[in-house]
């Protein structure tokens, strides 16, 4: 089966606190920051949150982040969300969040 990329609009209340992050050596929880969680993993360890989705840190036009995205696809059912994109929209959130309070 082949992988295509596709853009949706998404909230980011939906993925903050059900994001996987990977490294090239481990992956972890974005709400309860728990390392070591496998990558088939559906909820976390630490906090029982469901992980529905899943990133890296790791440039995927990289020999790394692209063993890491093929490993991602391979092992997990979760949707997998481009790092740069969650950043930018999680920091847009927090800068916003800053000047209203």
């Amino acid at each position: 089966m082949d992988q295509i990329r596709i853009w949706k609009k998404i909230d980011i209340n939906d993925i903050e606190g059900h994001l996987l992050i990977c490294d090239d050596l481990n992956a972890y929880c974005s709400s309860c920051k728990k390392m070591g969680v496998p990558i088939d993993a559906k909820t976390c360890p630490g906090c029982n949150t469901t992980l529905d989705f899943i990133t890296t840190h790791e440039k995927h036009n990289t020999t790394t982040g692209a063993q890491i995205l093929l490993k991602m696809l391979q092992k997990s059912q979760k949707t997998v969300i481009e790092y740069s994109d969650y950043k930018h929209a999680s920091d847009k959130k927090k800068a916003k969040n800053l000047f209203n309070s």
